[in-house]
């Protein structure tokens, strides 16, 4: 029994869905790093942390801009 894969199609650039999945993902990440920052604000490495979510955020944001799945 061979499965298919699904594979992502590529779409042309959307600005709407980089925007949104950028704004997406670095809410998401700075929420996670936020309720760190209330469990232990003495650590130091929280400018990292949210300088890497936002280049996280960034590149996902790049990805779902041109590529879409079956589903979405």
């Amino acid at each position: 029994m061979s499965k298919k894969q699904d594979k992502p199609l590529r779409i042309p650039f959307s600005i709407g869905r980089f925007l949104a999945s950028s704004i997406g993902h670095f809410l998401l990440f700075s929420s996670i790093i936020g309720m760190l920052y209330l469990a232990d604000p003495s650590m130091l490495e929280y400018g990292f942390l949210f300088t890497a979510s936002g280049i996280a955020a960034f590149m996902l944001g790049i990805y779902h801009s041109l590529y879409k799945r079956e589903e979405d």
